[in-house]
């Protein structure tokens, strides 16, 4: 049985990387200091374009649970944003 890919696989693998990325770059920051750091631009961005890879993909694919896991990603994006911004 050969496995076919869905139709929009780049936007599911660039979430995919996007976010790993960012969690990869937090646990490697929490984990040398002990303490909660601001994180760098880059690995923002690698939050933000996961997310919204990831919410393009659940559109396209027509996955609600998707899109709400996406959304809720970006809403902890912005928060995150916001709190490092009002430091």
């Amino acid at each position: 049985m050969k496995m076919v890919l869905p139709q929009f696989w780049w936007l599911l693998l660039i979430a995919t990387l996007g976010q790993l990325a960012y969690f990869v770059a937090f646990f490697i920051l929490r984990w040398r200091s002990k303490d909660v750091q601001e994180m760098p631009l880059a690995t923002q961005a690698s939050l933000w374009i996961g997310g919204l890879c990831g919410l393009g993909y659940g559109f396209m694919q027509s996955d609600f649970l998707f899109v709400v896991g996406q959304a809720c990603v970006l809403l902890i994006a912005i928060r995150m944003t916001r709190k490092n911004g009002a430091e």
